[in-house]
């Protein structure tokens, strides 16, 4: 179960960033490895795709994950250099 409050004064997308974070950090997503589609973060946590893709854009602007068009979203191979989470 995720921790997604959708009454939370915490934008939804900041939670999902979060979360999908927590994954990386925590090695439940590796390097290298792929995201869940969009549809499927979507049925996940319950937000529009507009609500996943700013998540996901976030974590892209940070050198976390990286996207390859028609593949998906796979984390990035070096997460864990900590200037990335400033």
């Amino acid at each position: 179960m995720t921790l997604i409050d959708k009454e939370s004064p915490i934008s939804l997308h900041i939670q999902i960033r979060n979360e999908i974070l927590g994954n990386i950090l925590n090695e439940v997503l590796k390097p290298g490895e792929k995201l869940p589609s969009e549809k499927e973060l979507c049925a996940k946590f319950g937000a529009s795709r507009t609500t996943v893709r700013l998540a996901l854009t976030h974590l892209s602007q940070k050198d976390l994950i990286y996207s390859i068009p028609g593949k998906g979203s796979f984390v990035a191979p070096s997460v864990m250099d900590d200037s990335k989470m400033k």
